[in-house]
């Protein structure tokens, strides 16, 4: 048996947190989750992961107002610690632009819209794909 790969989740939809947690739980996967850009900020901060997803629009902090690119901030800050160079990192959101995804691409992240029936695929291939 392969020991759990351990990902990253953040995001501030609780039910969206919570069904996304339990899929991955469920794909053999430890789960760390945040609701908010400085929480996930802590977590990278604090731990090593093989996966990274997150939610676009969120709070930054505990305050209530969202922030339309909280979660692509989120991933760039990740991809340019060196602890977690070439870990995977997808933007699990509802938001549909093409600039969005030209951003992403910038920093090799994947763009995943809500919902999706191919978020179990796509997330198996990209953890296959790490060692």
């Amino acid at each position: 048996m392969t020991s759990q790969k351990r990902v990253l989740l953040v995001e501030d939809d609780k039910s969206v947190l919570e069904s996304t947690k339990r899929l991955l739980v469920l794909m053999g996967h430890q789960v760390d989750t945040a609701t908010n850009y400085i929480d996930g900020q802590a977590l990278l901060n604090k731990n090593t992961y093989a996966l990274i997803i997150s939610d676009n629009r969120m709070p930054i902090g505990q305050e209530a107002q969202l922030h339309a690119t909280a979660g692509i901030e989120l991933l760039a800050y990740a991809w340019w610690q060196e602890k977690h160079k070439g870990v995977p990192l997808v933007l699990y959101t509802g938001d549909d632009s093409d600039k969005l995804k030209t951003d992403l691409a910038e920093f090799g992240a994947h763009y995943l819209q809500k919902p999706s029936s191919e978020f179990v695929d796509i997330i198996r291939k990209l953890m296959e794909e790490r060692p």
